[in-house]
This record gives structure tokens, C-alpha cells and sequence, in this order.
């Protein structure tokens, strides 16, 4: 049983890392989406604070 769920998260990890790769190979420059994730922390704290 242990062994089996340990081979999905196996599949699944190596899924996600192989989709992640297509997808920084297609967009080899992230930056516009950390920049966007960085504007909604911000924005999202502003907010709280500003409350």
C-alpha cells in the first residue's frame, strides 16, 4: 500500500516537474508573473494595513 502511494507521488512529482519544464522552456523569462505575484502580495497587505 505505502509503496504504491509512494509510486503515484513519484508519477505526480515527475509530472508536474516535466509540465513545469515545458512551460519555462516556452516562457524562458518568468518575470512578468513574479512581478505580478509580488503586486498582489503587496496589494493584498496594503490593503489589510490600510484597513
Amino acid at each position: 500500500m505505502t509503496n504504491a502511494l509512494s509510486m503515484v507521488a513519484g508519477a505526480l512529482l515527475m509530472g508536474s516537474g516535466v509540465w513545469l519544464g515545458q512551460v519555462t522552456q516556452a516562457r524562458p523569462r518568468p518575470e512578468p508573473v513574479v512581478s505580478a505575484q509580488r503586486f498582489v502580495l503587496t496589494d493584498a497587505t496594503g490593503a489589510e494595513l490600510g484597513s
